[in-house]
């Protein structure tokens, strides 16, 4: 049992206006489904807030996906919310981190570093994530990919 927002901040699909960082992880690692809402009123003393029980069950086996590295990008995509996937992977200084990225990664694992170059779209640059999300089962909304309108990213 969660609080209200928490709880619709979990289950929330991509489209939602409360999709955030919290849920794309969520959804990654495991299955939300919202079960029921319930009022402050249920409770004595009543709480200022309403809750919700939502069940959680973990994806087993976990999708085969470096955390730390996910969540970087995560962390990247969700950095500003009125701003689209497509303007945040054209930005110069985005582009220049994962550059810097990519050959400490070659570097850190012994890899020859090949000519990295930068896509030309952020289509290209974000297909291997969208993948990733489809193999794991999470809903992505396609609309989203192309360029939502609907300010999802």
């Amino acid at each position: 049992m969660y609080q209200r927002e928490f709880a619709q901040r979990l289950v929330a699909k991509p489209g939602d206006n409360l999709y955030c960082r919290l849920s794309c992880n969520a959804q990654l690692l495991a299955k939300t489904d919202h079960l029921l809402k319930v009022s402050k009123n249920s409770f004595r003393p009543p709480p200022k807030v309403d809750s919700s029980v939502v069940r959680i069950e973990p994806r087993n086996p976990p999708p085969p996906v470096n955390f730390s590295e996910w969540d970087g990008l995560v962390r990247l995509c969700f950095q500003r919310k009125n701003k689209t996937l497509a303007a945040l992977f054209k930005n110069k200084h985005v582009l220049e981190l994962l550059e810097n990225n990519y050959k400490t990664y070659c570097s850190l694992n012994n890899k020859v570093r090949t000519a990295y170059r930068v896509p030309r779209t952020w289509h290209a640059a974000a297909a291997s994530y969208v993948r990733v999300l489809n193999e794991c089962d999470v809903m992505m909304c396609t609309e989203c990919v192309g360029g939502c309108k609907r300010g999802c990213e």
